[in-house]
């Protein structure tokens, strides 16, 4: 017996009991091994990835209302004037702007996990990939990009 010649079956009715693939049924065979039919549709990892991403953009969204109001104080009520006043001004707006981004990213990537293609895909990753950079979102990043990467979760998005 040689080492590459192909093996025969020592039993001819094994080689009848294994299963054999219909043909145009998509799923493929490997060496005698037929792979379970990926995933697909949503999951319920996919709804709850969905509603963190909008539970996240609707506390940045109140973020922006609550910075509005620090705002209004500030122009209003606050004690402060000269250059305390604009300094105050200018943070606030660059707090605001962050917020706004933050609602938009989060917003974004919800709807790309929601709509399972590859943009969306990338967009939920890509989103994630910022949020570890600022080191604060590293947290939800990490948890995102595991998720993500996970065999079962990556074919509902690329087949």
């Amino acid at each position: 017996m040689r080492i590459f010649e192909p093996e025969e079956p020592l039993d001819p009715a094994d080689e009848a009991a294994a299963p054999v693939p219909s043909p145009g049924t998509g799923v493929p065979e490997v060496r005698g091994y037929i792979a379970p039919d990926v995933a697909r549709g949503r999951s319920l990892g996919i709804f709850i990835l969905f509603a963190v991403d909008l539970g996240l953009a609707g506390l940045a969204l109140l973020g922006v209302r609550f910075l509005g109001g620090a705002r209004g104080y500030l122009l209003a009520d606050s004690p402060d004037f000269g250059s305390e006043m604009s300094d105050a001004l200018v943070g606030l707006k660059v707090l605001v702007t962050i917020a706004w981004a933050l609602a938009g990213g989060f917003f974004l990537a919800a709807l790309g996990a929601l709509s399972l293609t590859r943009l969306g895909y990338r967009l939920a990753a890509l989103w994630a990939i910022l949020l570890c950079v600022t080191v604060v979102g590293i947290p939800y990043g990490a948890g995102v990009l595991a998720y993500l990467r996970r065999p079962s979760t990556h074919s509902r998005f690329f087949d």
